[in-house]
């Protein structure tokens, strides 16, 4: 059993499915030409070229036949805000690269501490 999940992916109308057994090996893939904390440093500075090869990795990983140029090109023809595509893209590779347990132990610890807060009235009366 995988401590992933499948990824579906979809590139110019086609569809690619990456099994979880996978997954482990595309974060290699990806983390070959950026970093989980290069990812978290900079997603709002995503260079465009970087984002591209990865992304591009992605897809031949997944089987598609695309080139890193013809990804950065996508990104410029797009109608979107390039800023926006490229963080959306840099916010797809931190997703993959990041096992879904890890999001689900964050979101769980967040619920302990805010359970765990006492309440200012009753922080005082047991300083009385």
């Amino acid at each position: 059993m995988s401590v992933f999940e499948d990824i579906e992916l979809e590139w110019d109308g086609e569809q690619y499915v990456i099994p979880a057994s996978r997954v482990m090996r595309l974060v290699q893939t990806i983390e070959d030409i950026v970093t989980i904390s290069e990812l978290q440093e900079c997603i709002q500075r995503m260079k465009a070229g970087k984002v591209s090869a990865a992304y591009g990795a992605m897809l031949r990983f997944a089987g598609a036949k695309v080139t890193d140029e013809e990804v950065y090109s996508r990104i410029f023809e797009s109608s979107e805000d390039m800023n926006r595509i490229l963080v959306n893209s840099g916010l797809i590779l931190y997703n993959i690269i990041c096992p879904p347990s890890a999001f689900a132990k964050k979101k769980t610890a967040k619920k302990k501490v805010a359970k765990k807060k006492p309440s200012r009235k009753k922080a005082k009366k047991k300083a009385s």
